[in-house]
């Protein structure tokens, strides 16, 4: 998932956005926003916030959209009306959607030519139900850009409510990704991350905690390959243990609005900072979103070895437009940029230093880290151990 990247709500403004009859309101580190179709009356039209989460349960309206940062949820009014109509209609609302919010402009006429098939199909009858137009728009809009996804959802009045767990709130439950701290034979750290948590007094006591931990270790192995990423703000926090000095990583750019979010890395406290210690990260395909900015940042300064299969390519935030008519699309709105590269990693993924498949990445880095470690002091203890373990694994 993106999960995506996440711009915290300190970097982000109480503003009237691009898109028409919309207003965005901050409440805590989320974006509320209420979006009401042209055809209804602009009187109706106002931003609600109050008992928007609780305990991981969203309380859906109708007629109004609701955007998380980077898992956007948001909702388009329209009048009812046969499955056919239905479908054109929201194939209209959703066309408006991407030419207002999508990042890469030079390839909206490309999307709209694969948007105007869609409809032509539902014209002729070879399209007749939705989850057929939901795989026929994903398998053409994702030649264009892997992230966009169309799905079907069911219809929500304004009872309803959602009771499926958050991907925030089960990250928080699992020790905001935290999942597994050990000190391998040879005094090497090993940290399991699979999520890159919201950032608060609890998520960074948490992240604080597992760094202490390993605060003496000689080498670090972190395992990326289970992470769907998350937020910017913990990438930056996690990244403030590895760099001696505060140090800039990749912003994100909305092409709607021409602004642009900058992030830096925010230094650990001094007796914690590790910024000579050996560094790896395994990755897989899986790894994706905020989890490829982390190790596309540390790559580009040269402060970690990456170990494992190219990453899965997500280098666009997304909002995810939940229609009436029975759909939802995630949309990208905006895109990252790299200091060192200017760049980002979008559509390619992040290339390893050593590449193997995910399921080895872990004995490769782990013998780079006892190599190392059995090469710098030839007759210390903590060589002569970290050989050992080398026999024993057949590093080779």
């Amino acid at each position: 998932m993106f999960v995506p990247l996440i711009p915290n709500s300190a970097f982000v403004s109480k503003r009237k956005n691009h898109l028409k009859n919309t207003e965005t309101s901050n409440y805590g580190d989320i974006d509320l926003t209420v979006r009401f179709s042209d055809n209804l009356n602009k009187s109706n039209s106002n931003t609600y916030i109050n008992d928007f989460i609780n305990d991981g349960r969203v309380n859906l309206k109708k007629n109004s959209v609701i955007i998380f940062n980077v898992f956007f949820f948001v909702f388009c009014s329209s009048g009812q009306a046969s499955t056919k109509e239905n479908m054109l209609q929201f194939l209209d609302i959703f066309t408006e959607n991407a030419k207002s919010v999508y990042v890469s402009e030079e390839k909206m006429e490309s999307i709209e030519a694969s948007i105007e098939v869609a409809a032509a199909s539902i014209v002729t009858g070879d399209i007749t139900d939705k989850e057929a137009l939901a795989t026929l728009l994903t398998n053409a809009l994702t030649r264009i850009d892997k992230h966009f996804v169309v799905s079907v959802h069911q219809s929500f009045d304004s009872e309803q409510e959602i009771a499926t767990e958050s991907y925030w709130h089960r990250l928080r439950r699992k020790n905001s990704g935290f999942q597994s701290v050990q000190i391998l034979e040879g005094n090497i750290g090993f940290l399991s991350l699979t999520g890159f948590d919201k950032v608060d007094t609890k998520s960074v006591k948490r992240a604080k905690v597992a760094m202490a931990f390993m605060s003496d270790v000689d080498s670090l192995i972190i395992d990326l390959r289970e992470n769907g990423g998350g937020s910017p703000d913990m990438v930056s926090v996690l990244a403030g243990y590895f760099f001696e000095n505060e140090i800039k990583l990749s912003s994100i750019y909305e092409r709607a609005s021409d602004t642009t979010i900058e992030f830096a890395s925010e230094p650990a406290s001094k007796d914690l900072r590790r910024p000579q210690m050996p560094l790896y990260l395994l990755t897989s395909s899986d790894t994706f979103s905020a989890a490829e900015a982390f190790v596309y940042d540390l790559q580009h300064y040269e402060r970690a070895i990456v170990v494992g299969e190219r990453t899965g390519g997500g280098a666009n935030p997304i909002r995810t437009y939940f229609y009436e008519e029975g759909f939802a699309v995630a949309i990208p709105y905006a895109k990252a940029i790299n200091p060192v590269t200017g760049s980002n990693w979008e559509g390619i993924g992040v290339k390893p230093n050593v590449e193997v498949l995910a399921e080895n990445a872990f004995k490769k880095a782990y013998c780079f880290a006892l190599e190392d470690q059995a090469g710098s002091s030839p007759k210390a203890p903590s060589s002569l151990d970290a050989q050992k373990q080398i026999d024993s694994l057949d590093c080779g």
